[in-house]
C-alpha cells in the first residue's frame, strides 16, 4: 500500500468515510456513514471505484495536503473552492495530481459545508465491526480510534494509484447548495404525530426553524417556537436516520449519521431518504421547512435513486 497523501492542515474535522457500519445497531453502534449519500456515491462512482470505497467527508474545509503519489482524485459536494499548487479544480470531475503536488480548500462559502474526496483505486483504512467510517463518539474507526485525522498523518492508497482519462458529472445532476435559500425537507409523520395536538402540529408544519451551531453528524438542532406535548417521554425505541424528535425544551433535533440507537423522546416523523442530504449540506442559521410526505412517495423516489445508481456508469 503505497502512501499518496499527507496532510498538512486537518481542517475543522476530516473523517474516513464508507457507505457505513451497518447490522451493528444491536451492539449500540451507529450505523454512521456519510452525511451526504448523493455525494459520496458520486465521489466514487466517478472513478470507477467500488461503492463501498473510503473516502474523505471534509467538514467546513480548510483542509490540505501534499501528494505523494501520482494519483487521481475527485472532490465532490461543499464547495470550498479547492486548489491544485495554485489552479482552481472544480467539483464534480476528476482531476490529476502529481507527487509534489499540493491540494488545499478554503472555507465554506455558502455553498454547502460538506466536501468529499476520493482516490482512484480506494483511499486504504482499517475496518473494523465492517466498517472504516470514524465515529469520534465511539472512538472507532479512522486510523487512530475514532480521531478524525491529524496534522501529519499519510494516507496509503488500497492500489496502485495511477492517473487516467478525465470524468465528470453532467451539470444537470448536480445538485445546487445554497445556504442563503429556505431549505425544504419532506417528511413522513410518524406513529407519534397523534400524540401532538393539531394546534401543535399546524405550528411545526409553518415554522421556519434555524439550524444550531450546536448542530454535528450525531443530530441537527433547530431552533423556533418550542413545539409542546403533553408526553414526558416514550419507552426508548429504535432511532432511524432522519428522525425529528421533540426533547424537554420543544426545540426539534433531527438524528443524523452517528446518532445513538434507541432513544426515549417523542418524535414527530422522519425526513425521507432522498432530502438527507439537504439538511447534512445546511449552515448554522440557515432555515429549514418540514413539508410533509406520504411513504409512497418516499419509496418511489429512494427506488428510483436506487435504480439510478445501477445503471449509471
Amino acid at each position: 500500500m503505497k502512501p499518496v497523501l499527507q496532510v498538512l492542515k486537518p481542517g475543522l474535522q476530516t473523517l474516513f468515510i464508507d457507505g457505513g457500519r451497518k447490522n451493528h445497531q444491536h451492539l449500540g453502534l451507529t450505523a454512521s456513514g456519510p452525511m451526504d449519500e448523493y455525494a459520496y456515491r458520486w465521489a466514487n462512482r466517478l472513478l470507477h471505484n467500488s461503492e463501498n470505497s473510503p473516502c474523505l467527508e471534509i467538514s467546513f474545509g480548510f483542509f490540505k495536503c501534499e501528494i505523494l503519489s501520482d494519483c487521481q482524485l475527485v472532490i465532490t459536494g461543499a464547495n470550498f473552492h479547492a486548489k491544485l499548487n495554485n489552479r482552481s479544480l472544480k467539483n464534480w470531475q476528476t482531476f490529476n495530481a502529481k507527487k509534489g503536488d499540493y491540494l488545499s480548500f478554503s472555507g465554506p462559502k455558502m455553498q454547502g459545508t460538506r466536501a468529499y474526496l476520493s482516490l482512484q483505486g480506494g483511499f486504504f483504512c482499517p475496518s473494523i465491526f465492517s466498517s472504516c467510517c470514524t465515529v469520534e463518539r465511539e472512538h472507532l474507526g479512522g486510523q487512530q480510534q475514532g480521531k478524525a485525522l491529524q496534522k501529519g498523518e499519510i494516507i496509503k492508497a488500497l492500489s496502485p494509484p495511477q492517473t487516467s482519462q478525465q470524468r465528470f458529472m453532467p451539470a444537470s445532476l448536480q445538485p445546487e447548495y445554497n445556504n442563503h435559500q429556505l431549505l425544504k425537507c419532506r417528511f413522513i409523520s410518524g406513529s407519534q404525530w397523534p400524540l401532538f395536538t393539531r394546534e401543535q402540529q399546524k405550528k411545526f408544519l409553518q415554522q421556519h426553524y434555524k439550524v444550531s451551531n450546536k448542530s454535528n453528524r450525531m443530530g441537527f438542532r433547530l431552533s423556533g417556537e418550542p413545539i409542546q406535548t403533553a408526553l414526558k417521554g416514550i419507552i426508548s425505541e429504535g432511532i432511524t436516520l432522519g428522525a425529528i424528535q421533540i426533547p424537554a425544551d420543544g426545540q426539534p433535533i433531527v438524528l443524523l449519521r452517528d446518532r445513538q440507537t434507541i432513544g426515549g423522546y417523542p418524535k414527530l416523523g422522519n425526513i425521507i431518504a432522498v432530502d438527507i442530504e439537504k439538511i447534512a449540506q445546511a449552515m448554522p442559521g440557515q432555515k429549514i421547512q418540514f413539508i410533509p410526505c406520504d411513504i409512497n412517495t418516499a419509496y418511489d423516489l429512494r427506488c428510483l435513486r436506487e435504480e439510478f445508481f445501477r445503471k449509471t456508469i
